[in-house]
Parts: structure tokens; C-alpha cells; sequence
């Protein structure tokens, strides 16, 4: 990058880079807190966590990061993640009995 460059954050927020550009650690499969470590280590932060359900991925794991893996930003730049909530509830299934024929007492 050249100098003077920013980068602009997924929260739209732009930063100024630097020579010192840090690779986004892969963080999807494992747990939250050992993602919110790997990215505090890395010299990142921790940007918005939000939630997803999903069949093939556990509750607790990383799903995705935005930016992700491998790409290079500024230091303290914020990392978002996309936790599972693990399988979606299955919908309710409803059965009606017909009530024709049938006295009722109020």
C-alpha cells in the first residue's frame, strides 16, 4: 500500500494504514473465545458478534469473519464475527381434530 493509504472497515469507519499490515488469523471453526483470543493476539479487535443458526456448525463456533481469513489490515482494525446458534428450531407442527358430533361444557 502506498503511503497515506486508509482502509475502510466493514462499520465504515476508514483507518489509516501502515507498513505494519496484519493478516486476519482464520478464526471459522473454532469457539468464540479462542477466536476473540487469536484476533486479540494478532493486535485486532473485536468489532460486532452476531448470530446464526446453522445445521453443520455447532453452537459457540465461528461461522465467518468479515474481513476474512488472510486479509491484510492496520492494527486495532475490528474484526466481526458470525457465531452459531447451532441447528434452527424445527417449526411446530400442529394437528386439528375435527370436533363435529362432540358436546362441550362451558
Amino acid at each position: 500500500m502506498t503511503a497515506g493509504a486508509v482502509v475502510t472497515g466493514a462499520n465504515g469507519v476508514t483507518y489509516p494504514t501502515s507498513a505494519n499490515l496484519i493478516a486476519v488469523p482464520a478464526v471459522a471453526s473454532k469457539t468464540q473465545g479462542t477466536a476473540i483470543v487469536d484476533l486479540q493476539n494478532a493486535g485486532l479487535v473485536i468489532g460486532t458478534i452476531s448470530n446464526a443458526p446453522s445445521e453443520a456448525v455447532a453452537a459457540g463456533v465461528v461461522i465467518d469473519s468479515s474481513p476474512p481469513a488472510g486479509a491484510l489490515v492496520p492494527s486495532m482494525f475490528p474484526v466481526n464475527l458470525v457465531v452459531s446458534d447451532g441447528r434452527p428450531p424445527k417449526p411446530l407442527r400442529q394437528t386439528y381434530r375435527p370436533c363435529v358430533g362432540k358436546s362441550f361444557r362451558v
